[in-house]
């Protein structure tokens, strides 16, 4: 029991660095882009981009109708079982196919009404249908990362998707921009990164499992069951994507254009309290069905409560920067975000909370208790346009920031306890007491090096200060036993 709980743990640690480096990279290279693409094609045009963008996500996301979380649920309960693995693998690509198509032509058939009535620009028409073939690509892309994800190698995917699709995307784009391409050409290399990337992906899994496409007779699944659990996920997914843009829109009803563009940026910088977050859960979900499934309670807690402690010791040392030197930070953008430094602080405390609670709203839904996850996004959704409809006419940006943050922190503290009741499980025990003295450590050296004149390098600096006290801290304090484990699991890699 021990020798598989090493390994579970040390495939985890593995799985997350590759993934957590390779998304860093992804990163940067999405930035890059942006600047590019901003700077490039001008105000005008990088907006309609925008939009086509906007549309061939949305489409995408409800193409895939939540069958990427079924992927990582039923692949990871399943995948000592050959014959099922390959029928739940062709079943996901097939059903996500189908549906995408059946939103491409609608899109192409509508492209008239969505440009015109909808974003009011006869522009959006001409790059509807290049979008239309996206959203096909994308789904299908999306769908082979959940199957990824199952297999517990979600690196592979992000390798994919993060770098190998940006880096075409950039390539492709730069080549026709000089050949006189502007718009048209933002939106064929998009195209291209896209299905590169798809193509990489496809080759890969029939490397992994030369008989996934292999014809098979009888029957190795409960199709409705997949079907009735990937529709809960789509309103989930749906539920929290909308959250995301709910926010900005009220802001741009209520105040203007500048309040939207500062709250957007503190935003995105905030979600990197979360990278940590989502590279363990990345990796973990398909774990917690496979030790669900074959009734392996008590690791599974004991796992549940090691990657919860590891994900706040890796979060605090960003929080805490981002916290502390939030009006530097903001700074390296330009003077006028600094305006946001409340705006910033409120989201990270929200994200950290978030980041707090570890892979709560996975232990719900990969264990078959989905519609409380389902019951959950309606309840952030919800508590979140409340608190920015009362908070934004008195506070401004930042009482939708202080809104977002609660939203987030009380549906998170939801799940914990409704894991608790339902499940029996709590990751919370007295190892925690050593990541509170680390993080007291780590926040009094913070604030010690913020006397220092402040410039660009010191702040990007004192990030590494704070990851490198943080960690000796913790060393001093003679770490636990996983510890070593997964040091050695990251000292290898």
């Amino acid at each position: 029991m021990e020798k598989k709980y090493e390994t579970y743990l040390k495939i985890t640690v593995k799985q997350t660095g590759l993934t957590f480096f390779v998304r860093v990279i992804g990163y940067l290279l999405g930035f890059v882009s942006q600047v590019i693409y901003a700077r490039f094609l001008g105000a005008d045009l990088y907006g309609i981009y925008s939009i086509g963008l906007t549309v061939m996500t949305v489409a995408s996301l409800l193409s895939v109708f939540g069958m990427n979380n079924a992927m990582v649920r039923f692949i990871g309960a399943y995948h000592t079982q050959k014959e099922k693995t390959r029928a739940i693998i062709r079943f996901g690509l097939l059903t996500v196919f189908v549906l995408s198509i059946i939103t491409a032509v609608s899109l192409i058939v509508f492209k008239k009404i969505v440009a015109v009535n909808v974003f009011h620009d006869p522009r959006v028409e001409k790059i509807l249908p290049y979008f239309a073939i996206g959203v096909i690509l994308l789904s299908e892309t999306n769908v082979l990362g959940g199957i990824f994800q199952g297999f517990k190698k979600p690196s592979i995917f992000f390798f994919y998707k993060e770098l190998v699709d940006r880096i075409i995307r950039i390539s492709i784009f730069i080549l026709l921009y000089f050949l006189g391409v502007k718009l048209l050409g933002v939106v064929i290399a998009t195209l291209s990164g896209i299905a590169l990337s798809l193509a990489g992906l496809l080759t890969h899994l029939i490397k992994e499992r030369l008989d996934v496409f292999k014809k098979q007779e009888g029957r190795y699944l409960d199709r409705r069951e997949i079907l009735s659990y990937s529709s809960n996920m789509i309103f989930v997914a749906f539920t929290y994507f909308l959250m995301g843009q709910v926010n900005r829109l009220l802001l741009g009803v209520y105040l203007d254009a500048k309040s939207v563009g500062i709250y957007t940026l503190s935003d995105n910088l905030s979600t990197l309290s979360i990278f940590i977050l989502t590279s363990f859960n990345s990796v973990f979900a398909s774990g917690i069905a496979d030790l669900y499934h074959n009734k392996e309670l008590k690791m599974l807690e004991r796992m549940y409560s090691n990657v919860t402690r590891w994900i706040v010791s890796l979060t605090i040392p960003i929080t805490l920067w981002m916290i502390i030197f939030s009006e530097d930070i903001l700074s390296i953008f330009g003077k006028d975000y600094t305006e946001g430094k409340w705006v910033l602080i409120f989201l990270t405390l929200g994200q950290f909370i978030n980041a707090f609670v570890g892979p709560n709203g996975l232990m719900l839904s990969m264990s078959g208790h989905q519609k409380f996850e389902m019951i959950n996004g309606v309840i952030v959704a919800s508590l979140n346009i409340f608190l920015n409809i009362l908070l934004i006419p008195k506070l401004g940006v930042v009482g939708s920031a202080i809104a977002g943050g609660i939203a987030i922190s009380t549906v998170n503290i939801i799940k914990s306890v409704e894991v608790y009741f339902i499940m029996g499980m709590n990751p919370y025990n007295r190892r925690f007491l050593k990541v509170l003295v680390a993080t007291i450590v780590t926040w009094i050296s913070l604030l010690i090096f913020k006397f220092f004149t402040p410039s660009i390098l010191v702040t990007i600096f004192t990030l590494v200060i704070s990851f490198t006290v943080m960690f000796l801290t913790l060393y001093a304090l003679k770490l636990y036993p996983e510890v070593r484990i997964i040091i050695g699991a990251f000292m290898k890699k």
